[in-house]
């Protein structure tokens, strides 16, 4: 009986991680990176990214780091639609 039992224990701990990769994986098919220009307005303390002729803003909170240069790495969410306009920035970093 404790043989089965941890045989059923370890077959649940497999399935569920199983799972949870393939969930994983799968919410991550929006993403893309993308190379921008940045432009940073200090009176509106806010971040201006520009590629492909689109604008995407990006307020800046406490704790957002300023790029120190012009040229930035986006990581973005297409929302599973193929225009850019309705695209979400979900990070950024400067491009080396």
């Amino acid at each position: 009986m404790k043989k089965f039992i941890s045989v059923v224990l370890i077959a649940t701990v497999l399935l569920v991680s199983f799972f949870g990769l393939f969930h994983l994986g799968k919410t991550n098919q929006n993403r893309y990176y993308a190379k921008a220009w940045c432009e940073f307005e200090s009176e509106n303390a806010k971040l201006v990214f520009t590629f492909d002729d689109n604008d995407f803003v990006w307020m800046l909170d406490k704790g957002d780091k300023i790029p120190t240069t012009d040229k930035v790495i986006l990581v973005m969410d297409s929302n599973g639609t193929e225009e850019y306009s309705d695209d979400i920035i979900i990070d950024y970093s400067e491009d080396k």
